[in-house]
């Protein structure tokens, strides 16, 4: 299930979704290093690739919009589903 469903790329196939983080330096990202894995959500593989600006052509403002997004309807759910506490 892809929280991200960013329109005119979403895949909407659940079976390629996997945690995307962020990429924002604010959520701890450096080079060669991951964001805390809080900050995340769940991504198809399209919506994954776009938010990280592998082709789709999505702007910077667009990508953190988006992966916003998806955060704030990703860890909800992951509290909900006892995942995470």
């Amino acid at each position: 299930m892809c929280t991200l469903l960013i329109p005119g790329i979403c895949n909407g196939r659940p079976e390629t979704s996997v945690w995307a983080h962020s990429n924002q330096a604010i959520h701890g990202k450096g080079k060669g290093i991951k964001a805390h894995d809080v900050f995340g959500c769940i991504a198809c593989s399209d919506c994954h690739d776009a938010v990280d600006g592998r082709g789709h052509g999505l702007s910077a403002e667009d990508q953190i919009y988006y992966l916003n997004k998806g955060m704030a309807l990703s860890i909800p759910m992951l509290l909900n589903f006892g995942v995470i506490q």
